[in-house]
């Protein structure tokens, strides 16, 4: 029984395929090779090949979950691009059965209870991705944003900061960042970041919205209309009607 298991077992190793047809490999051809390899290797000098047979299983598992995690973590990314949170959330909960502290996926999952409008749970799962991973600046952005939704604009701020402290060119975090800082009446600093934002990303229409608020707040018409007029340039087009108004004489 070994010796013709063993012939099935060569013949499979070397993709050696005799006359005969005794070296045809099925399924329970291949679970008989690694127990007859498992079982000679500790008789002879196969010893190495029986311990890449017996480890070989458990480590396509690994990396066919890994796999998975990733795919569904996509697959959830990819339904928050197309404005269907609901389907994300499923994706990402999919996600965290296989790997429950995958912070990529808890990410997916806060982004997609932030979407639907479940804040408080966003919050929390924004705060989980982080534990896991502290240095992840595009978590700390959205958890700005919920703070900011929730009324903790102060919170936010720091949040902000930290993530471009981490990532200094992301244009996001400083434009959200001067969202923040208007809030707060801290209206020079606003125009400071969304002039930051803008220096990142000179194509960042909403950016140029932002500081064109920023500037009128401040006086500063022909600077807002001249931030306006580039904004509606760049296809932001809520700035029309303000800019019809308010710029059209200047």
């Amino acid at each position: 029984m070994i010796e013709n298991y063993f012939v099935y077992c060569l013949c499979f190793l070397k993709r050696y395929r005799p006359i005969s047809s005794s070296c045809i490999i099925d399924a329970s051809a291949l679970r008989s090779i690694v127990l007859v390899l498992t079982h000679l290797a500790k008789q002879s000098s196969l010893i190495a090949l029986g311990v890449s047979l017996t480890h070989a299983a458990p480590l396509v598992t690994q990396n066919s979950a890994r796999l998975s995690v990733d795919f569904f973590v996509k697959q959830g990314l990819m339904r928050l691009a197309a404005g269907r949170p609901e389907e994300a959330l499923l994706q990402a909960e999919r996600a965290l059965e296989l790997n429950p502290a995958s912070a990529e996926a808890l990410f997916v999952r806060a982004r997609s209870k932030h979407d639907i409008g479940l804040k408080a749970d966003a919050l929390a799962d924004y705060d989980k991705a982080l534990q896991i991973d502290p240095r992840m600046p595009k978590a700390l952005v959205n958890r700005a944003l919920v703070k900011a939704g929730l009324g903790d604009v102060k919170s936010a701020i720091q949040d902000l900061s930290a993530a471009i402290g981490m990532d200094p060119g992301m244009a996001s975090a400083y434009s959200n960042r001067g969202v923040a800082r208007g809030a707060l009446d801290d209206r020079k600093g606003a125009v400071a970041d969304f002039t930051k934002a803008i220096q990142l990303n000179p194509r960042y229409a909403d950016a140029y919205r932002n500081r064109g608020i920023a500037l009128e707040m401040l006086g500063d018409m022909k600077g807002a209309c001249r931030d306006w007029r580039q904004a509606l340039l760049l296809g932001q087009k809520e700035v029309k009607d303000w800019y019809t108004s308010q710029c059209a004489n200047r």
